[in-house]
């Protein structure tokens, strides 16, 4: 198909999402999909609408496909690792976001999610630390209760720091 009419019904999808109609988005980006599926809009779409709507599963699968057309793409990997987390794959949306966070290393929002995912899978020295690189990020962080609350689950569970021989 002509490249502005792909153009033209991605924005339509994008303003469905912007509104808040996660079907009707949905069936905006769906076509995309199979009409230029080696390109990651169509799949970034289907997978944000999908998610905004609490499928987890096909979110996360469509957002995979995205990120395998975009692997430069910092958002669809973030995106990806939202959708993984909510799906209750910690490890799987570690991955992700480990990925975003390469791609987009100054960040704090993606550090923040990291931390998150991080915690989340059990991997209490990670998230320490990258919870300590999104607040030098972006020391704003600190005021939000989510973030107090995750720093207080990470000290109470990092390991006892080793006694001096």
């Amino acid at each position: 198909l002509d490249p502005r009419y792909r153009r033209a019904r991605a924005a339509r999808g994008w303003v469905l999402l912007g509104q808040g109609l996660w079907d009707d988005a949905a069936g905006a980006f769906r076509p995309l999909t199979t009409e230029a599926p080696g390109e990651a809009e169509g799949w970034h779409g289907l997978g944000m609408a999908e998610l905004s709507a609490g499928r987890f599963e096909p979110a996360s699968a469509a957002l995979a496909r995205a990120a395998a057309a975009a692997p430069d793409d910092p958002q669809v990997w973030s995106d990806l690792g939202v959708a993984r987390m909510n799906g209750g794959s910690a490890e799987g949306a570690v991955e992700a976001l480990a990925a975003a966070r390469r791609l987009a290393p100054r960040d704090p929002g993606v550090a923040f999610r990291l931390a998150q995912a991080s915690a989340a899978a059990g991997l209490w020295v990670e998230a320490d630390e990258v919870l300590n690189v999104a607040f030098d990020l972006e020391p704003a962080l600190a005021d939000l209760p989510e973030f107090e609350e995750l720093r207080q689950r990470i000290l109470a569970n990092l390991p006892e720091p080793a006694a001096a021989p």
